[in-house]
């Protein structure tokens, strides 16, 4: 659902591995070419196996379909890997997978240097995603990465589910605001 147009759709199975027990189950990427108030915009949805083999593999299958899109691309997902990890470094720009180097940037780093959250423990509260269904986020796995040549972040929320009866998820929605770098000139 999109409260605006939805022009293209189209899905990808990402590959896997029936011998790894942390690779057996079917994951996908979404892609959606959505007309929005400040342009079109290519947005993406996945969630990636637990196999950090499986998920090398997979970042490089994303990423190939989302070259398939036009920019400006909008990454999100479960990634099931942490900010340091290679899968990350590789949406980042900071390393090389199957002769890409993609230059996505988080979202999430919107808020470190908007409030100055440096230390872990101050960056709990922004972007720590993953609970376990405990009320304390235990580490980020969950992301929002854009194309900065196009977008601009303007907020980065890690939104709060904890005072809810039922908690629907084991992660924290993260919501991510953009406007148009071209809008801002």
């Amino acid at each position: 659902f999109s409260k605006y147009p939805i022009l293209r759709t189209n899905f990808i199975n990402l590959s896997r591995n029936f011998s790894d027990l942390e690779d057996a189950h079917h994951r996908v990427c979404l892609g959606a070419l959505i007309s929005t108030p400040i342009g079109e915009i290519s947005f993406f949805s996945t969630h990636f196996p637990l196999s950090p083999l499986a998920r090398l593999r997979n970042i490089v299958e994303l990423y190939e379909f989302v070259l398939t899109f036009p920019p400006p691309h909008v990454i999100t997902g479960d990634f099931n890997t942490v900010p340091n990890s290679p899968e990350i470094k590789f949406l980042q720009g900071h390393q090389e997978l199957g002769g890409f180097i993609p230059s996505l940037k988080d979202a999430f780093d919107h808020s470190v240097s908007q409030y100055h959250l440096y230390t872990e423990e101050e960056q709990l509260s922004y972007g720590w995603t993953y609970t376990t269904l405990a009320l304390e986020p235990k580490k980020r796995i969950d992301f929002i990465f854009y194309s900065p040549d196009k977008l601009i972040v303007t907020d980065f929320e890690c939104l709060d589910n904890t005072d809810q009866d039922v908690i629907a998820s084991d992660h924290r929605p993260i919501l991510a605001t953009f406007v148009s770098k071209s809008s801002q000139k």
